[in-house]
């Protein structure tokens, strides 16, 4: 974390000359402040977008899978749980 633009822009530069390509590099600041000529970072790599959605696909379907097989075992009153192959 830097708080002087200068510093952002020397460290940037130091990635650079490191052979970091700039399409690697994404500067994240307030909305008031300038950026100049920096790379900015999109909505998908400045949030959790991600992280969250492959958490919740897993435990949705870890607690899908769960309560399917309780279901089969423990199976409501009077509903038949068949399964079979479906042809198209």
């Amino acid at each position: 974390m830097f708080r002087v633009c200068s510093r952002v822009r020397r460290a940037y530069d130091d990635l650079l000359q490191a052979r970091i390509t700039s399409r690697h590099i994404h500067v994240l600041a307030n909305h008031s402040v300038a950026l100049e000529q920096l790379p900015e970072a999109s909505l998908l790599q400045s949030s959790d977008v991600v992280h969250s959605l492959d958490r919740g696909v897993a435990l949705g379907g870890a607690t899908g899978a769960l309560l399917g097989l309780v279901a089969l075992v423990y199976p409501p009153a009077e509903l038949a749980i068949a399964g079979g192959a479906v042809v198209v």
